[in-house]
């Protein structure tokens, strides 16, 4: 009595439900046509749009079997001009990310102090991604974004 025979993480948990909120926020901007609204705003989120990359094959297969929508919720996202980062990723989340948005898509992010700078270094660098990735990442996405707004 009073010992848990199955172990549960309250920390694991929480790491995907803000991962799935993440997502949910990127579907509301998308969906919602925030980003056609206001064109030329820079939207950026963290976090690479949570579960979003994971599951965005689903959504078109869902999209085909049920509410077949002219545009598919993979081209939507494509296409979209929402940015997002990189922070606190492993090599495959920012290999599915790369398939999902585009490299020139994703902005090097590190959520630093909490995640170091190093370990979201080595992971764009151990990502299955073309060196031309690596460099949009690491270099040109950033440069892209703060020559336009500055």
């Amino acid at each position: 009595m009073g010992t848990n025979r199955y172990p549960d993480s309250i920390m694991a948990r929480r790491q995907l439900e803000i991962q799935h909120q993440i997502a949910a926020a990127m579907v509301t901007l998308l969906w919602g046509g925030f980003p056609d609204k206001y064109q030329g705003f820079a939207l950026h989120v963290a976090n690479m749009g949570g579960t979003l990359p994971l599951v965005v094959e689903r959504m078109d297969y869902t999209s085909r079997l049920r509410t077949h929508e002219p545009i598919l919720p993979s081209d939507r996202v494509r296409n979209s001009s929402v940015l997002v980062d990189c922070s606190s990723m492993g090599p495959i989340a920012i290999t599915a990310a790369v398939a999902c948005f585009g490299s020139e898509n994703i902005l090097f992010g590190t959520d630093n102090p909490i995640y170091k700078s190093e370990w979201q270094l080595e992971a764009v660098k151990r990502a299955r991604i073309s060196d031309r990735d690596r460099r949009a990442i690491l270099h040109d996405n950033g440069t892209r974004v703060l020559q336009k707004w500055l």
